[in-house]
């Protein structure tokens, strides 16, 4: 129905506005901007005081999908602000009602955005300490490898020392030999 509808549009947006959403499957796409137009609903009716769990999954989502925190919370807020058509339906032409409801709104939702914002960062964190780990572990593994090919350079280089050695030894002999 009208969510749909509205899930589509700012989908499209979305795409329009912040290019790297074109990157996102568009049945994913559609799911996580469900998921920001039936939070900022629920903000209508109540003070959201904890993140909802699909909104904490979808900004772990784009943590690790390496989103910027700018292309992550712009979404959230081109979302948010898509929803305000709804806020008039609501209020119907009680502009009064509707500047108060949208304020509350806003003062909801920044409330809730600042939460996410400190989750995103939280998870962006922690891809980035696994990452610097997984670099630190290769990094010791290059440098055994480093170690052990040098080891291997200079055994060959004192294999060819020999060989050398070896070689003039024999020629002398057939010198001596003549």
């Amino acid at each position: 129905g009208q969510t749909d509808e509205l899930a589509a549009a700012v989908a499209k947006e979305l795409c329009e506005r912040i290019p790297r959403y074109r990157t996102v499957p568009q049945g994913e796409l559609l799911a996580g901007v469900r998921v920001v137009i039936e939070t900022a609903a629920a903000a209508l009716s109540e003070e959201i005081r904890e993140i909802p769990e699909p909104i904490k999954k979808l900004a772990d989502e784009r943590a690790e999908q390496q989103f910027s925190v700018t292309e992550t919370i712009g979404a959230f807020l081109l979302g948010m602000s898509a929803c305000r058509p709804l806020f008039a339906r609501v209020v119907g032409d009680d502009m009064e009602r509707f500047i108060t409801m949208t304020g509350e709104v806003d003062r909801r939702f920044t409330s809730l955005l600042l939460k996410i914002i400190e989750h995103y960062f939280a998870r962006l964190n922690q891809r980035l300490v696994r990452q610097s780990e997984m670099l630190g572990r290769r990094n010791e593994e290059l440098s055994v490898l480093r170690q052990q090919l040098s080891e291997q350079l200079r055994s060959t280089a004192g294999q060819l020392a020999d060989v050398e050695r070896l070689k003039r030894a024999a020629a002398q002999s057939l010198r001596l030999c003549d």
